[in-house]
Parts: C-alpha cells; sequence; structure tokens
C-alpha cells in the first residue's frame, strides 16, 4: 500500500512539474503571494531539515500553503506578463506538492539520498521564487 501511494505521488508531481515546465522560470515573474508563500514553505522545510520540525507539523503546514494558492486558476492570463506570473506561481505550487512527496519519502526511508533530495527541491524553490538558496 505504501509502496503505491509512493508510486502515485511520484508520478502526479512528475505530471506537474512536466506540466509547468514550459513556462518561464523567472523569479522576477512571481506574485507577492507566490513569493510569500515559498518563504514561509522555506522556513518550514529548513525546520524540517534541521530537525526542528516534525514530519507531521511540515506535512500540514505545506499542505496548508499549497491550499492558499489556490487563487492561481482564478488569476487572468491575457497578456505575456499575466501568463508569466501564473507559470511563475504554478512553478512554486507544484514544487511544494514535489517537496512533500520528498519528505512522505524522507520520513519512511530516511538516509542521505532523502535528505538530499529535499534540499535540492527546496534550492529549486528558492529559485523559482527570487530566494537564498540553501
Amino acid at each position: 500500500m505504501r509502496k503505491l501511494k509512493k508510486a502515485f505521488i511520484m508520478a502526479l508531481c512528475a505530471g506537474m512539474v512536466f506540466a509547468c515546465a514550459c513556462g518561464s522560470k523567472s523569479s522576477t515573474n512571481a506574485t507577492d503571494k507566490g513569493v510569500s508563500v515559498a518563504s514561509q514553505a522555506i522556513e518550514v522545510i529548513d525546520g524540517y531539515l534541521d530537525g526542528k520540525t516534525s514530519y507531521d507539523t511540515a506535512k500540514d503546514t505545506l499542505s496548508s500553503l499549497s491550499s492558499e494558492m489556490d487563487y492561481i486558476e482564478d488569476m487572468p492570463n491575457e497578456t505575456s506578463d499575466e501568463m508569466a506570473q501564473r507559470t511563475a506561481d504554478t512553478l512554486i505550487r507544484s514544487k511544494l506538492t514535489i517537496i512533500s512527496g520528498d519528505i512522505l519519502d524522507d520520513y519512511y526511508h530516511g538516509d542521505n539520498e532523502t535528505y538530499d533530495k529535499i534540499v535540492e527541491d527546496r534550492n529549486e524553490l528558492a529559485e523559482n521564487a527570487g530566494l537564498e538558496s540553501r
């Protein structure tokens, strides 16, 4: 059951990344809300990586932050600037989903590889939002 759940999450994450990969990754395109959500997520991720935040807290907070980005569906995308903002925020939301899967994987199989994957994806989230890498 766990393997099926993990495979489903990974397939979902891969599909979201593929769907979002066509857009621009310029950090200047993210909305203020997208950058704020990414910043809050990075604080939680760093806390998890440093052993200061539990798995349950990290999972719940990332889920809540991802839900805060539901506004993306209502964003206009008629002009190139609007499309760029929508794409940048979608990349941030997608990365939150991927990191949630990384943390789940680390919770069940915690080792150097899962830790490094969280750090890698955390840094990509920071890059997408124009924030500092770890």
